[in-house]
């Protein structure tokens, strides 16, 4: 079984799992994990929830692909002083706008447009 089948079979049975669970599971380092895990991403087969340690992964059953698809982030963020690329950075990084590759280039560039 490769490491992408072992991972999907070990988040349908546990429902989540932190990646040091999933690169001790496999045995390969995280950065390894991270590749198949981006590219899992991607395809909707599994959800991403949090940042660095605290990060879940969710496997996500066909129902609920196209949800996950979707979702809305919304912040206030007050005018004086405010830096567009440092607010351009932080919503890149919430909906992993530069590492998808599932996410057409002009889309990336329509949102980097709004703020400039």
């Amino acid at each position: 079984m490769n490491p992408k089948d072992k991972i999907l079979a070990y988040l349908k049975k546990n429902k989540t799992a932190t990646g040091k669970e999933l690169y001790t599971l496999l045995g390969i380092s995280r950065q390894a994990l991270n590749k198949h895990l981006k590219k899992l991403i991607s395809n909707s087969l599994i959800l991403k929830n949090g940042s660095t340690k605290s990060t879940k992964y969710t496997y996500l059953p066909p129902s609920r692909k196209k949800v996950a698809k979707t979702f809305i982030y919304k912040k206030e963020l007050f005018l004086k002083g405010l830096e567009e690329d440092r607010v351009f950075n932080e919503l890149s990084l919430i909906t992993n706008l530069q590492n998808s590759t599932n996410l057409a280039n002009f889309k990336k560039s329509f949102i980097k447009a709004s703020f400039k």
